[in-house]
């Protein structure tokens, strides 16, 4: 019995492929069982330049262009600002934008985090005690959550008198200076008792200590009813690679400023247009041919139509005075001749007084 065709097979193909142990295309099995045509493929290095430019079909310089404008001041390039006092204007109010993310007051977290890093980075490094001569049990461990609360203890009270000062006056906060005065003392001893535990262990006290401070920083303006908002979190969305586009409303005002005026530069859509325009065709702007022309030795002698060729070239056939094939510099291909005129071709006169 000869082999069978796939069309004799119940399931087809896939019948066909698994009996016929000694298939050629063996190798070829795994496709049959593929349920569609799709090929995708990764990159190690995540969503770059090659992916970007696989993904959205893309060329290297378009797909560079359209990863800057998701940038935090990247996408100005496609603006359309024109005029000193309005770049002037955009460049103020970024320099304004960078002036308030750099403020310690709304970057809080930030701070704060710091502080942990930093505070953990001092913990791995504080060194168990050691035993005492001749006691085979480990000495006790400085007590530092103990001198974080009494320092936290004294530095809350002189918080609360001097908010009570700030919204009801020095009469109403009179009686709380005599014992701000001793609470600011037995804070000054705390710190002074941390001055004796070691280096590693002083740096983390000092590391919860500015924690601290920070935290109560936010409780004072609240307590005022300052604003207390902080930029931490749009910050670390933007330095991941975040869109800005989408980050506009958590941004600072000057920012917006900027970024409405720049967008408003491009509702005549011109500029856009013809970006688009462009991208789309796939060309760049050929450029114009000024009109003093190219410099001496700009084209090689005998390469542009009516220069004069190099020395001897009048023996090789002198100037190449061909027409170009295709145009440069705006111009378009040489325009044909107009075709001559037939010359105007008289028939003789017949009959009576003809010649």
């Amino acid at each position: 019995m000869g082999m069978k065709l796939p069309e004799e097979y119940k399931n087809g193909v896939q019948e066909y492929l698994d009996a016929e142990t000694d298939d050629p295309y063996a190798e070829l099995i795994p496709l049959a069982s593929r349920t569609t045509s799709e090929i995708k493929l990764k990159s190690e290095t995540g969503d770059g330049d090659p992916e970007m430019a696989m993904k959205y079909g893309f060329s290297q310089p378009i797909a560079q262009v359209s990863r800057l404008t998701k940038k935090m001041y990247g996408y100005e390039r496609d603006g359309n600002v024109k005029g000193h006092l309005a770049q002037s204007a955009v460049k103020g109010t970024n320099a304004l934008c960078d002036l308030i993310f750099a403020a310690p007051c709304v970057n809080r977290q930030g701070r704060y985090d710091e502080e942990e890093k930093r505070a953990r980075q001092w913990m791995r490094l504080m060194e168990p005690p050691e035993a005492k001569d001749g006691d085979e049990e480990t000495a006790e461990a400085p007590d530092i959550e103990g001198l974080l609360r009494r320092w936290s203890a004294a530095d809350s009270f002189m918080l609360q008198a001097r908010v009570v000062e700030e919204l009801h006056g020095i009469d109403a906060a009179a009686p709380l200076y005599e014992k701000y005065s001793v609470e600011e003392k037995k804070r000054d001893a705390v710190l002074m008792e941390a001055s004796e535990l070691e280096p590693a262990a002083n740096m983390f006290f000092w590391c919860r200590v500015r924690q601290y401070s920070i935290m109560r920083e936010r409780a004072h303006d609240l307590a005022l009813g300052y604003p207390t908002h902080d930029f931490g979190e749009v910050k670390t969305e933007i330095s991941e690679g975040g869109d800005i586009h989408d980050l506009v409303f958590k941004m600072p005002w000057p920012f917006r400023e900027s970024y409405h005026l720049v967008n408003g530069s491009m509702m005549d859509g011109e500029a856009h247009r013809t970006l688009l325009m462009a991208m789309i065709a796939g060309q760049l702007p050929q450029p114009q041919m000024p009109s003093w022309g190219m410099p001496p030795g700009y084209w090689p002698p005998g390469q542009f139509p009516g220069q004069a060729p190099e020395d001897g070239a009048e023996d090789e056939g002198g100037a190449d005075t061909r027409k170009p094939i295709f145009g440069f510099f705006g111009k378009g291909p040489a325009a044909p001749e107009p075709p001559k005129e037939k010359p105007i071709r008289r028939r003789a006169r017949r009959g009576r007084g003809a010649n």
